[in-house]
Parts: C-alpha cells; structure tokens; sequence
C-alpha cells in the first residue's frame, strides 16, 4: 500500500519508506513461518522454499 502526501498544498508524493516497510514485514513473516515449518520437522530448504 502506498501512502500520498500533499506537500503545500500543491504536490503529491509517495512516502520512500513504503516499499522498504512492506518488504521488511514479508521477509520478518517468511523467517518466522520457516522456523515453524522447520520446529514441526519440514526439512529447512523445503521449509525455505515453501514459506
């Protein structure tokens, strides 16, 4: 998701810090679901591949 901004009244522009958040927060989720496909006994490459 994307966040506009007026700036002065007269520009709009897109927050940076959008596409770095939303692809910090899939990768923290991929690593948390790889741990517990791994902690239920999936081997870790498939666990990796499959998160």
């Amino acid at each position: 998701m994307q966040w506009l901004f007026l700036k002065n009244a007269q520009y709009i522009t897109i927050d940076d810090n959008t596409g770095y958040n939303t692809a910090k927060a899939m990768y923290e989720r991929h690593e948390i679901l790889t741990r517990y496909l791994v902690s239920i006994g999936v081997s870790p490459e498939i666990a990796a591949k499959d998160a």
